[in-house]
């Protein structure tokens, strides 16, 4: 079995997956991983169309990704978080998140 995570809008037209691996292949590889990952998982979630992503995380942060940057994807994973009622770090839930997280979140250099 992937080890994923769907995220994402329950309202949505496709499941966000995102597929965790351990490095991020060059491109080519990349691609049909993400075809493979798309065709294993679209057997289990039959209702909607995947769109299947891979990402590196290391200490509960997405360092890496295939598509896209690590940063869009730790912010769609939290508003996800936040969505379904894990509210608990106080969220205004005004889209200023980002703001703090330039000061906050970028704690080390890779």
């Amino acid at each position: 079995m992937i080890e994923h995570q769907i995220f994402g809008s329950e309202d949505s037209t496709d499941y966000d997956i995102l597929c965790f691996v351990d490095s991020i292949p060059e491109i080519h590889k990349a691609h049909d991983i993400i075809k493979k990952f798309n065709s294993d998982l679209s057997e289990i979630y039959t209702d909607k169309e995947l769109n299947c992503n891979m990402a590196v995380e290391r200490g509960g942060k997405i360092i890496q990704v295939f598509k896209g940057t690590a940063d869009e994807v730790n912010n769609s994973a939290f508003l996800t978080w936040v969505s379904k009622g894990s509210s608990k770090i106080g969220s205004t839930l005004r889209g200023i998140g980002p703001t703090y997280m330039d000061k906050t979140g970028r704690n080390f250099i890779w």
